[in-house]
């Protein structure tokens, strides 16, 4: 996530209250979202991921608007083996159903998900949050791979609309 440009422009976010934004505010803003969704949100991607199913007949996959599901590999033996899965479908909101029997242990996906430009609703949220990174109320650290944004006291109503935007716990 962390080579994701930001949601959205510190331009898009005139006429919120302490805008203007830097290009840092906003992109703190936004990998504090993304970490906190746990997943990228915006803007559309490409990307193959590798899933533990846990063997299961559902597998979850990081995304809450997947657009397509190009191809499913048993990740174990791989396309060298002429491993394509092909009895499955996905839904939009992120599950990969397999319509016989269960998955194998791991899966290597290729899909196309994320909205193409920051929901609306979100504007606000990125606004706070950059204006709280501004007064050094977020702070954001990378340590190897891995990204932390730290959140600190947010809107309720604000957290209310991130919520519609998070990836639910996983098992």
């Amino acid at each position: 996530m962390e080579d994701l440009e930001p949601l959205v422009q510190p331009a898009e976010l005139e006429g919120f209250p302490g805008a203007p934004f830097s290009d840092e505010a906003v992109l703190a803003a936004s990998m504090s979202i993304r970490t906190e969704a746990d997943w990228h949100i915006a803007p559309r991607v490409i990307e193959t991921v590798t899933i533990e199913t846990g063997c299961a007949r559902v597998a979850m996959l990081n995304s809450m608007h997947v657009i397509d599901v190009e191809e499913v590999l048993d990740a174990e033996t791989g396309r060298d083996l002429g491993q394509v899965i092909e009895d499955w479908r996905f839904s939009k909101s992120g599950m990969l159903t397999r319509r016989h029997g269960v998955w194998p242990e791991l899966i290597e996906v290729s899909l196309i998900h994320g909205y193409m430009k920051c929901p609306p609703d979100l504007l606000p949220v990125v606004a706070e949050r950059a204006q709280r990174s501004k007064w050094g109320m977020i702070a954001q650290e990378s340590i190897g791979g891995r990204s932390i944004a730290l959140r600190q006291n947010y809107d309720p109503a604000s957290e209310g609309v991130l919520a519609r935007y998070t990836l639910p716990p996983r098992p």
